[in-house]
């Protein structure tokens, strides 16, 4: 970190916060709960909850209980996030309706906040190379109730959008993380300028092809988690030199360094002071770096460039428009088990995949355009024989609308359910597909045979529930 000293500002504040443990931060995901719900519920459970002053949805959390072993956690109410790393989407600030590329989009901390503050509408393309990366994103897409994402695997340099252009981008580029140092010390010491300028190259090349992604007029937003400006400023830099793009001021009230206009013996364009450079003394945080882009003209397209579009080879997507005849039926059938009125899906688009329904409020046309396309929205419903089987996130994240069909179960017979054992027991309703609840949550889907009660929720999420249940029984066993 000497390297640094003479641009961290309060370097002995810096140096002795970088020894102290990280806190926990978690966003409220308003999509399913409001803040001031979510702040009773972990008070309940031991927690000391505090606002933090600059983000009216992220919480600072203290207590017993690990942020990541609470039911309101495995239900998706909020996703644990290092306040710095809100910064980003705050200054993307999408609109409803808007459409979006998040270029480097795993595990999707910063997807799931974009769909927020979307309100869930528009269209957000995640994008990210990594398959198993792309099962994290996945998994908290789902959790959160994102219905508006459209999955893709592109190396994103390569990142192929034909006759599209996007609202804004967020690139949260790879980098050497030395923001993360609190969590991982050895980066004091172990990262290297060598490799800070080879993976520049990357960064380079992925936020160019963000901006060729936007509309003119258009935003995009780079950020990273480290320090070094052969990432941050001089990635920048490079972009102002070979796109048409300018630097805009970042209005959000948060505490913050400007951006270098100078390193060593290379200058900087005068508007890089516009950008943010964070550093944990700031906030009790991590590191980063945030700048803010306009798009003002396209580029010329070279041949090297236009040869290089017509030979994009885009796979097709797999999904397709479900037949209205099954969508009415499954309509039908949601209203008359469950109580949930048609009009929930208005503006919604329903999919047709695996023996599966699916439903998002993305635009199909994008999808296509941007081809390699591994998931879309969230799955409604299975068909099986004939019958629908309403999937455990759909359930989820429709319990505000489920009036009907809804099974209690205490913690004994849920936890009898999460191990795959049957509950005898009879309940007040039909046999079939039933929403199972827990303490006022819908947790996910059972089935009913008019004797007995089964448990429908997928395998890894019981197990994930088992563990959440024992971590808080514990706490309450030291009360």
């Amino acid at each position: 970190m000497e390297r640094y000293k003479h641009i961290i500002p309060n370097y002995d504040e810096f140096l002795r916060v970088i020894d102290e443990p990280m806190p926990t931060n978690v966003r409220v995901n308003t999509i399913r709960i409001a803040p001031e719900h979510l702040i009773e519920r972990l008070s309940q459970k031991g927690f000391k909850v505090e606002k933090v002053s600059w983000c009216p949805y992220l919480l600072l959390l203290d207590g017993e209980l690990s942020a990541g072993s609470t039911i309101e956690h495995w239900l998706g109410l909020y996703y644990i996030q290092e306040a710095t790393s809100l910064i980003a989407p705050m200054v993307l600030s999408p609109k409803p309706h808007e459409v979006v590329l998040d270029m480097c989009a795993a595990p999707g901390g910063k997807t799931t906040h974009i769909t927020m503050l979307m309100q869930n509408t528009g269209t957000v393309v995640a994008n990210d190379p990594n398959p198993r990366r792309l099962r994290a994103l996945m998994s908290n897409i789902f959790r959160l109730s994102a219905a508006n994402c459209i999955v893709t695997q592109y190396d994103g340099m390569r990142m192929f959008a034909e006759g599209v252009k996007f609202d804004k981008a967020i690139v949260d580029a790879p980098c050497s993380a030395e923001g993360n140092l609190r969590k991982t010390p050895s980066r004091r010491y172990n990262i290297s300028t060598k490799y800070s300028l080879r993976i520049s190259g990357l960064q380079k090349a992925l936020l160019l092809r963000a901006i060729d992604l936007v509309k003119v007029g258009g935003i995009i937003v780079y950020s990273t988690c480290t320090f070094a400006p052969e990432e941050n400023e001089m990635v920048v830099q490079h972009a102002l030199q070979t796109r048409d793009v300018c630097i805009e001021p970042i209005e959000i009230d948060v505490p913050s360094s400007n951006g270098l206009t100078k390193w060593e013996d290379v200058s900087f364009h005068k508007d890089m002071q516009y950008a943010l450079r964070i550093y944990p003394h700031h906030f009790n945080s991590g590191g980063g770096f945030v700048a803010l882009l306009r798009k003002l003209g396209e580029r010329k397209s070279d041949r090297k460039d236009t040869a290089y579009i017509r030979n994009q080879k885009k796979a097709q997507v797999k999904m397709k428009l479900a037949q209205e005849g099954d969508v009415e039926a499954l309509l039908i059938y949601l209203f008359e088990r469950f109580g949930i009125p048609h009009e929930v899906f208005h503006g919604f688009n329903f999919l047709w995949s695996s023996e599966s329904i699916w439903v998002t409020s993305a635009d199909l046309d994008i999808a296509n355009a941007v081809g390699n396309v591994v998931s879309i929205g969230i799955r409604l419903a299975h068909i099986m024989d004939g019958r629908f089987k309403p999937t455990s996130y759909a359930l989820m994240w429709l319990q505000p609308y489920i009036t009907s069909s809804i099974v209690k179960v205490e913690l004994q017979e849920l936890t009898q359910l999460l191990l795959g054992q049957p509950v005898k027991a009879r309940f007040d309703c039909a046999r079939g597909y039933v929403a199972i609840a827990f303490e006022n949550d819908i947790i996910g889907c059972g089935f009913y045979t008019g004797e007995e009660l089964l448990c429908e929720m997928p395998k890894g999420r019981r197990a994930e529930l088992l563990d959440a249940l024992h971590c808080e029984r514990k706490l309450r066993a030291k009360e």
